[in-house]
């Protein structure tokens, strides 16, 4: 209830580390450094201010494609549940912001990214639309894969509705 989700947008700061336990879940881990950029009002230029870095942490299907994609410099944008975790060192306590993540993407306005679905299944309505793609066009599909699946899609809804010839909202 009293949980603090964030999002953070930065750069990898520090190579993905993995680690796999007994039960077979997966962990991974880096560092991300959000810098902060602000305006002399002085002389009207940018310029880069303090840097925050924080180490992030995510699990099973996320921490296994974060290891395959991500690299030193990329930038990306983090959602996730933020917190402190207290330790000892020498003595001393210490404290370290950790963002547990739930998801990770490529921040679209630094960089450009190509989607590759990982480990997804078509839904029985998606297989459909596959199969009236590939009778509608003979087998050789002259439109992206996605898009033809969209497509065959709304078609079987639309024969399924009456043919009203309404455009269905999709969820890819």
């Amino acid at each position: 209830m009293y949980e603090t989700f964030v999002t953070a947008v930065g750069r990898v700061a520090t190579t993905v580390s993995s680690h796999q336990f007994g039960d077979g879940a997966v962990k991974a881990s880096f560092r991300l450094a959000c810098n902060e950029r602000r305006r002399e009002w002085a002389t009207g230029k940018w310029v880069d201010g303090d840097t925050l870095y924080i180490s992030v942490t995510c699990w099973r299907a996320l921490a296994e494609n974060v290891q395959r994609s991500l690299h030193v410099g990329d930038p990306v944008v983090v959602r996730g549940r933020m917190h402190t975790r207290q330790y000892e060192a020498e003595g001393r306590r210490a404290a370290i912001v950790e963002l547990d993540a739930t998801a990770i993407g490529p921040d679209l306005a630094r960089c450009t990214a190509v989607v590759t679905r990982s480990g997804v299944r078509p839904s029985g309505h998606q297989e459909a639309a596959h199969e009236t793609l590939q009778e509608a066009t003979g087998g050789v599909p002259h439109v992206p894969a996605q898009q033809g699946a969209a497509v065959a899609e709304r078609q079987l809804v639309g024969a399924a509705t009456g043919g009203g010839g309404a455009e269905v909202p999709m969820n890819p």
